[in-house]
């Protein structure tokens, strides 16, 4: 699926602003090594291993988030299908920011709210946002 240039900025801006950018590998709340834009290191990458403080280059913290990114949009269209082309562009930046941080599989436990969301009752899909975390 294409994505609007807008869109991609926008998704961008608001990941840093809720995550935040690290040059240097740190744990994350959960005690996993993470690096750049809340990216969870894993063992494919050149700084797996490397330890807490090892430091990255703005190339590579902006390369893993764009990959990540596009994961991330991969995901919101095979788990939402249809659901997700029908979905107005501010639902789908909101939802793709939720999975950029929850996971898709974590993401998909919001059934209430994403019921709301398919019927366009957006009164109540802000209401359960925050009532469903398992």
């Amino acid at each position: 699926m294409e994505y609007s240039k807008e869109f991609r900025i926008r998704l961008k801006e608001e990941l840093i602003a809720d995550e935040g950018s690290e040059l240097k590998v740190y744990k994350d709340h959960l005690g996993y090594e993470t690096v750049g834009v809340g990216h969870l290191i894993l063992k494919t990458d050149e700084e797996y291993g490397r330890g807490v403080g090892f430091p990255i280059t703005q190339t590579r913290a902006d390369e893993l988030f764009f990959y990540d990114i596009n994961i991330v949009l991969k995901e919101c269209e095979e788990r939402f299908h249809n659901n997700w082309r029908d979905w107005p562009e501010e639902v789908k930046l909101i939802i793709a920011n939720m999975a950029y941080n929850l996971g898709g599989p974590r993401l998909s436990k919001f059934k209430k709210m994403l019921a709301a969301i398919n019927k366009k009752d957006y009164k109540m899909w802000a209401k359960n946002q925050s009532l469903q975390l398992p």
